[in-house]
């Protein structure tokens, strides 16, 4: 487990892993949040064909559990709160990177 370190001392964000296939994303915000975005990209050699998942949750949801994602591989996760207007404010965007672990059955 670990923490991000806050922009502006307004936001941190904290990885836990839960297992080979699941991250449980986690963020404290110090200012009121009408809603936050969040996103993640499986990294590879190429960006491009990454497929971005996103999901909006209220602004007072404090966490969000990523499933199904690929053992041994590497997400790069960002947390965008928005305004009434789904607005992104850019200067407080966080982001991290987190590495699942490899899959236990694959051990035989």
């Amino acid at each position: 487990e670990r923490a991000t370190p806050p922009i502006s001392e307004r936001i941190q964000l904290s990885i836990h892993f839960v297992n080979d296939t699941s991250i449980q994303v986690s963020w404290l915000s110090l200012f009121t949040v009408m809603a936050y975005k969040l996103t993640w990209v499986k990294m590879g050699h190429s960006l491009v064909g990454g497929i971005v998942q996103e999901r909006i949750v209220s602004g007072e949801k404090q966490h969000l559990s990523l499933v199904n994602l690929e053992p041994r591989s590497t997400y790069r996760i960002c947390l965008v709160p928005l305004d009434a207007f789904n607005y992104r404010a850019v200067e407080d965007t966080i982001c991290s990177e987190a590495t699942t672990h490899a899959s236990y059955l694959n051990n035989g």
